[in-house]
């Protein structure tokens, strides 16, 4: 009897070897890069530091940005420096020269283990910024040195606030100021009327880094419009025609929509911002930061003072939706640990000092990206500017739009200063020297010269449906995904972790792939990595998702943890 045994269990193993190797024949493995290589190559571009030389500069230099390029939930698992500049590994490339406008600032990468840092460092290195290292081992590391690491229940969790979205507060706008104009219609009316006023809210670090603007046009901020006498003292007439604009429209949509509650009759705004201006080829002007307060003037026959509201009443509205902290109840929180401070000043304010750790979101881009840098709508939120008004409005915002905790800082700043309390002062916060090397566009060219010009989402659709082996690989982030949703039945895989984890996930290097994320950008830049790891049917989807529900296609929601899977 035992023999039978033993003869069959000898039978089922041959069996199954036999079946092994023949499934195995049918799998042709990807021969292309390693994510080791990835990282060797940065390497050979970038310098690492240990653990303990980061911790030296950390607590000696408060002017290096330690950079953070993990996707946001990794903070709630392994936690976080406080002093740090959240910027995933997908989006580095992209926000870098906004979120670090000078190309000489002392910068340490760091994310789990320091792979995906020592890479991060090297495309930073790549686009020209001239003092850039990584941590080698990642906050991992960090932590097994026994230095002190930030942890919360709130912070690397994801919940997002359900009240007011963006394209509500736009949609507020627009009853009140219509639908605007195109570039060609503003070329028109300025040439009709010397008198036209463009006002441009971008900021000077947008500006610096496109190179050009409007010609003839203004470049201010909401800050300066409400709260200052800049409008009164240069635009005094009610009846002036003024034509905002910014980068894509919607802050030119927003501030149009203040103006107009200040009583100033003739406004309205570019639809589609600076970009579509340059999209019809109408002419620019170079950017001289000297002369962007150059400000034409105005004949006036008679004036007629705008009779709307004024600073404080925007501020005292403010007041009825979020109350203020007094700068003794937010040093115990700052000492704590117990709030996020969020600066909502522009970075030439910054000149002053800023609250150490504290998130960068200026008041103009607040409603657009509260949700992307803060995505749980319990995080108990502090926000403050030079003297309080501007940050009482800010926490309005964010408590319309569905943020349960958040304070402003009475006095701003200055109280806080004027209290003895500490505040780091750096010149690489406020001064722009836009690093030369390679942009977006040239890594993103770079790409397509691999990959071609991808297909459109009624094409991955339709190949989708006609082969049901086809992975469309998600490199958006989580935070993308709960406001967004995905493609149903997508492999999601931030794109930082693409080149660790996608030969666990996907085996065959024949696989047809289709990449895609928000916008597609990334998936582009994905769809080139996943060419050169030995993936023979790759492409992505133009557009990306946006592209995907834009036309009409279905989406699914995300269900947290997804990615993990």
């Amino acid at each position: 009897m035992r023999r039978v045994k033993i003869v069959l269990n000898s039978l089922i193993i041959t069996t199954l070897c036999f079946f092994s190797v023949s499934l195995f024949a049918q799998v042709e493995i990807p021969r292309g890069k390693s994510g080791s290589d990835y990282v060797n190559e940065a390497k050979r571009i970038v310098r690492g530091i240990s653990p303990e030389e980061a911790k030296e500069i950390y607590n000696r230099d408060k002017t290096t940005v330690f950079v953070d390029v993990r996707p946001y939930t990794e903070y709630a698992k392994y936690g976080y420096l406080l002093r740090r500049l959240d910027l995933p590994a997908g989006r580095l490339i992209f926000d870098a020269r906004l979120r670090i406008p000078h190309k000489d600032t002392p910068i340490i990468t760091y994310c789990k283990k320091g792979k995906r840092s020592a890479i991060a460092a090297a495309q930073l290195v790549e686009m020209g910024y001239t003092n850039v290292r990584y941590m080698k081992g990642g906050i991992l590391a960090w932590k097994r040195a026994g230095y002190p690491i930030m942890y919360s229940s709130l912070v690397g969790t994801i919940d997002m606030p359900l009240g007011k979205t963006p394209e509500e507060f736009l949609k507020e706008a627009e009853a009140v100021v219509g639908e605007g104009i195109t570039p060609l219609e503003v070329k028109k009316r300025m040439d009709a009327n010397p008198n036209t006023v463009i006002l441009d809210v971008a900021t000077r670090r947008e500006h610096a880094i496109r190179g050009f603007k409007i010609p003839g046009a203004v470049i201010t901020s909401y800050g300066e419009i409400v709260f200052t006498d800049f409008m009164k003292k240069n635009f005094p007439d009610a009846n002036i025609p003024i034509i905002t604009t910014c980068t894509k429209g919607k802050r030119g949509l927003l501030i149009a929509k203040v103006l107009k509650e200040m009583g100033y009759k003739n406004v309205t705004y570019i639809r589609g911002g600076l970009d579509a201006w340059k999209k019809v080829g109408l002419p620019l002007e170079k950017y001289e930061p000297t002369q962007e307060r150059k400000i034409k003037s105005v004949n006036l026959l008679q004036v007629e003072p705008p009779q709307g509201k004024t600073g404080q009443d925007f501020a005292n509205e403010a007041k009825r939706y979020v109350r203020g902290i007094s700068p003794v109840e937010a040093k115990i929180k700052f000492d704590n640990k117990e709030a996020i401070f969020v600066d909502v000043r522009r970075r030439s304010e910054y000149k002053s000092g800023f609250i150490e750790g504290s998130l960068d979101i200026p008041l103009g881009r607040l409603i657009f990206d509260a949700r992307g840098r803060i995505p749980n709508k319990n995080i108990p939120i502090i926000t403050y500017c030079e003297k309080g008004m501007r940050a009482a409005i800010a926490g309005s915002y964010l408590v319309q739009m569905g943020y349960t905790d958040v304070r402003y800082l009475e006095g701003g700043i200055s109280a806080w200063k004027k209290a003895g309390y500490p505040v780091v002062i750096s010149p690489y916060y406020y001064k722009i020297d836009i690093p030369q090397g390679k942009t977006p566009e040239d890594f993103l060219k770079e790409a397509e010269a691999v990959v071609g010009k991808g297909i459109t989402p009624l094409e991955a659709k339709e190949r989708i449906d006609k082969d049901p082996n086809t992975v469309i690989l998600d490199v958006a982030t989580p935070i993308e995904h709960t406001l967004l949703g995905k493609i149903e039945g997508s492999l999601l895989l931030e794109q930082g972790n693409v080149p660790f984890n996608i030969k666990k996930k996907v085996h065959d290097a024949r696989t047809p792939i289709i990449v895609t994320c928000a916008t597609g950008k990334r998936a582009i830049l994905t769809a080139k990595i996943l060419k050169e790891m030995g993936y023979k049917n790759v492409t992505y989807i133009r557009g990306g998702l946006g592209a995907w529900k834009k036309a009409g296609l279905p989406t699914a929601g995300y269900v947290k943890g997804e990615e993990t899977l």
